[in-house]
Formats: C-alpha cells, structure tokens, sequence
C-alpha cells in the first residue's frame, strides 16, 4: 500500500519538478531509479506520515477513486499529495469525484507538510529540499 503511494509521490515530483541543467522537464530524461536513496526515504517517510494521520479519509478518497475508474488509487493520492502539499494549484481538493470537505480535509493535512521540491545533486542523484 505505501509503496504504491511513494510511486505516485516521486513520479509526480517528476512529473511537477523543475527544469534539468538543459531546461528539459525531470521525466524526460529521468526515472525514479534517479532519486537519491535519501529522497526515497524521505518521500516514504511524508507518505507513511500522511497515511497514518488521515487513514480514515484516504480509504474514502481511494474508493471514489477506484469507483471513478482509476487505476491505481494509492498512486494518485502520492501523486496528489506531492501536488498538494506543494501548492501547485492542483490536488485533493479538484480531484474529479471527490467530495467537496473531503478534498478540503485532505488539502489542510497536506499543506501541514513543507513543501519539498526535487534538485539535482552535485552526484546527479535527485534530492528533495
């Protein structure tokens, strides 16, 4: 279950991230193998954290989801977790489906996270800030 959750986290930190040295988008030319095992534990760290604390939604938002047609609904919540906690105008709160307070109650746990951005490592390795 967290696994699935921190594979939607860091393929959307991808995905949202910043530009490489080229000014290519992350998932161009990136993969997840490219995160930093530092970054993998502390995406895994957010996700397990944010799981536990909003367990209860989360099953809720999963079920819409997946009744929706979703495919992976604990990748999408990784997905909209990273979106959300992050402030790109996008997340839990617009996901299509999904109850109004539900998505404003998954948007304030989020954004009680800082944020945290993928960078480019002086080893190349991605790292979050």
């Amino acid at each position: 279950m967290l696994d699935d959750m921190v594979r939607g986290y860091l393929t959307c930190a991808l995905w949202a991230g910043p530009e490489d040295e080229n000014g290519e988008p992350l998932d161009k030319n990136r993969t997840l193998k490219d995160f930093s095992s530092e970054a993998v534990t502390s995406a895994t760290a957010d996700c397990k954290k944010f799981l536990n604390e909003n367990r209860a939604d989360l099953e809720n938002y999963y079920s819409t989801v997946q009744r929706d047609g979703g495919d992976d609904p604990l990748a999408y919540a990784g997905h909209d977790f990273f979106l959300t906690r992050n402030h790109h105008g996008a997340g839990f709160w617009d996901r299509d489906g999904i109850e109004k307070s539900l998505g404003e109650r998954l948007t304030k746990a989020s954004q009680g996270f800082v944020e945290s951005c993928p960078y480019i490592g002086d080893d190349r390795r991605l790292y979050f800030s």
